[in-house]
């Protein structure tokens, strides 16, 4: 059986200390979102299963040096028993 998943989740940071570098108070917004598609018997091989995913995070910060965006793309091939 094929399997779609997605999840999408958001969160806040407020480390309530000054940074002693920039002299600021740090808090970060952070965004996430994630989708994978799993393929059961690939290439109808008994008990093989394949999963394709996607993921992308964003972190925004009142502190810009703290500013980043990531994505990951992965395969894998597994086996079911």
């Amino acid at each position: 059986q094929d399997m779609i998943m997605m999840n999408i989740s958001g969160g806040y940071n407020d480390y309530k200390k000054i940074n002693p570098i920039f002299s600021k108070e740090q808090f970060d917004k952070m965004i996430t979102m994630e989708a994978s598609y799993r393929i059961h018997e690939i290439f109808d091989w008994q008990d093989i299963s394949s999963r394709f995913l996607v993921k992308g995070e964003t972190i925004d910060s009142n502190i810009n040096y703290f500013d980043r965006s990531d994505a990951i793309i992965g395969v894998s091939i597994g086996l079911n028993f």
